[in-house]
């Protein structure tokens, strides 16, 4: 009779600690409505992402075409957070976009990029966040690796019409990662 209270006193402890896990996204974060103009740029931008990639991807080697098909599935349901409250701005202090491997479809928007955005047509404005998109895209795919979401990034929009739109995370990452490759 003991271990059957104590195996029901477990279940209800694992129950219990497993409900503290139930919201749907990072805390200070909440989902960008679908009927905004923000969701509605944003939806647009990872449809072009997946157009570079498309376009990119077919110079890339077997590993980066199969990478590339996964973040595309990926980024065709993604969904979008952006700040909620104070807790929010702190996730964002020192990045424009993130993953949290928790909420694995979810790519949370931070305040500076949608202010660096506004600095642009609205059609660069999309190239640069498509480009991101294909940066967090690969983070969405599980791999956590700064040096490889950049590379795939940069390569992607390196063999694209459009090029690449901007170069702040290889300037990011440098410290880590080898982009001798770059030319």
């Amino acid at each position: 009779m003991k271990k059957l209270t104590l195996k029901a006193a477990l279940i209800f402890t694992l129950i219990g600690s497993m409900s503290g896990y139930a919201q749907d996204n990072v805390e200070g974060f909440k989902f960008v409505p679908k009927s905004s103009k923000d969701y509605s740029f944003m939806k647009d931008s990872a449809n072009m992402a997946i157009a570079f990639i498309k376009e990119g991807s077919t110079s890339l080697n077997e590993a980066g075409k199969s990478l590339s098909s996964k973040v595309i599935d990926k980024l065709k349901n993604v969904i979008f957070g952006e700040v909620a409250n104070k807790v929010g701005e702190e996730h964002c202090a020192e990045r424009g976009a993130f993953v949290n491997d928790l909420f694995p479809d979810i790519v949370n928007v931070c305040p500076v990029t949608r202010s660096i955005l506004k600095d642009y047509s609205i059609y660069e404005a999309k190239e640069k966040f498509a480009q991101l998109l294909i940066h967090e895209g690969t983070h969405l795919t599980h791999i956590l690796d700064e040096c490889i979401a950049t590379e795939l990034e940069i390569r992607v929009m390196n063999s694209t019409k459009t090029g690449v739109k901007q170069w702040s995370n290889v300037d990011l990452y440098s410290n880590q990662c080898d982009f001798s490759w770059i030319e």
